[in-house]
């Protein structure tokens, strides 16, 4: 199945920018310019309250960290240019600090999707937070390492369908974080969840996490990175039988109805490729 791929980048960082390039190697990838609010926060949260996106009170409550303004008109803006201009009904949603293994994600992205869309659902969470992992684990398993979302945080990685934005922006101007919303809308949006060795973070887990990985790769390459997280991946992929969308009391009493297709899947991007960027050459503005 074809979908549309997007990256949000912070383009003055050069290693989140490589991390780009490298990404929009293996995976066609729309590059969307990350919003600044650490810069132009009081720019920001007039537009934001103007435009309906956040509430005056959300913004007034985020002004000590100032960066979570960014990140949610980063993604809301980025699902109005996709409701605008993609030609895909899935589009893969990435943050530029997200590592993808690329010939296993692909290997495996069409058993997702088409999972997805036997379910109804319109949302798939890519990336899970290691304090939510054992919990999903044990909530609804519908495939392998696939599942009913669990209520959880981050937007590192995700896939969504056109039919969910008109669900999203419903709900502006959000009064939460971008990730709660996801969170609160798991109902309306059937969405799931894909336990997956293939999707990491190069970035901090959270705001209490001090380790991110961005921090100390000033003397290695994003090859060398990808690397290092992705060695001990399994040479074939785990993925071999598709369940449909059941309860798991129909889970464990129903039999496996569709074999997951193993050949390496093509994935045709209907927008056209990137080209490679340099920090230094783009404006930050």
């Amino acid at each position: 199945m074809s979908f549309t791929s997007w990256m949000i980048v912070y383009t003055p960082d050069e290693n989140r920018v490589n991390n780009f390039n490298h990404i929009n190697q293996s995976i066609r990838t729309n590059l969307f310019v990350a919003i600044d609010s650490v810069s132009n926060f009081k720019t920001y949260s007039e537009f934001s309250i103007n435009k309906s996106y956040n509430t005056p009170e959300y913004v007034k409550s985020i002004q000590k960290k100032p960066g979570k303004l960014g990140c949610n008109l980063s993604h809301q803006l980025l699902l109005q240019e996709i409701a605008d201009k993609s030609t895909t009904d899935w589009n893969l949603v990435l943050e530029d600090d997200t590592a993808i293994f690329s010939p296993l994600f692909l290997k495996d992205v069409d058993y997702i999707l088409k999972g997805a869309d036997s379910c109804k659902s319109k949302y798939i969470q890519l990336y899970t937070h290691p304090r939510f992992v054992d919990a999903q684990r044990k909530y609804n398993q519908i495939g392998d390492n696939l599942y009913n979302m669990k209520r959880q945080w981050g937007t590192c990685a995700y896939f969504i369908h056109k039919d969910a934005i008109p669900i999203i922006t419903n709900i502006y101007p959000l009064e939460r974080n971008i990730d709660f919303i996801y969170s609160s809308l798991i109902n309306e949006l059937r969405s799931l969840c894909w336990l997956s060795d293939y999707v990491k973070t190069l970035g901090a887990l959270d705001s209490f996490d001090k380790n991110s990985q961005f921090k100390s790769i000033y003397n290695k390459t994003i090859q060398e990175m990808y690397n290092a997280l992705f060695e001990h991946l399994p040479d074939k992929p785990i993925f071999a039988k598709y369940i449909p969308n059941k309860t798991q009391e129909e889970v464990e009493s129903e039999k496996i109805v569709e074999e997951a297709i193993d050949d390496m899947i093509e994935i045709t991007c209907s927008r056209s490729c990137v080209e490679e960027i340099h920090a230094e050459n783009i404006d930050d503005t």
